[in-house]
């Protein structure tokens, strides 16, 4: 009996790591295949980092900056609560109250690309951040995407992927 239990305990283990490896590679395929979309984005449009004011680009980077770039979440909510709508507000803070928040941010660079489509203007970024927490410092890099509605304000706000 209990040999039969070992066999099924290590079987599920072996199940349980594959299923384990398996995840790790879809993520990886998945990053990688973003990363050659910004790539692609970044190639056939060389001049979109010099952001087009025009385009509400100018508002997207003080808001990239305002958001990624705080001491504390009051801070930040007081940086960015007048560069979003109402819908943006939820994005940007789905949990309500982000004003306790004790992490600190810097935005390192970011790079935008304008996405061309109907209605609101969109961009791509790609972002350097690095956070601080109890002395503990963290540098990753992001991808968001965000949207500016015709009055300028940022409309949506959503992470693409983080690596």
């Amino acid at each position: 009996m209990s040999r039969f239990l070992i066999g099924l305990f290590s079987i599920v283990l072996g199940l349980l790591f594959l299923y384990s490896v398996s995840r790790n590679f879809f993520y990886h395929e998945k990053n990688q295949a973003l990363m050659k979309q910004v790539q692609t984005l970044s190639h056939e449009n060389k001049d979109l980092k010099q952001v087009n004011s025009n385009q509400g680009g100018r508002e997207n980077q003080a808001f990239l900056e305002a958001f990624f770039t705080y001491r504390n979440g009051e801070d930040r909510y007081r940086a960015v609560h007048s560069l979003l709508t109402q819908n943006g507000l939820a994005d940007a803070f789905p949990s309500g109250d982000m004003k306790q928040s004790k992490v600190q941010s810097t935005l390192l660079k970011a790079d935008s690309f304008y996405l061309k489509g109907e209605g609101d203007v969109s961009y791509l970024n790609v972002l350097k951040l690095e956070t601080t927490f109890n002395d503990q410092r963290n540098e990753y890099h992001m991808i968001v995407q965000t949207t500016l509605n015709a009055d300028r304000k940022i409309a949506h706000i959503q992470v693409i992927t983080t690596y």
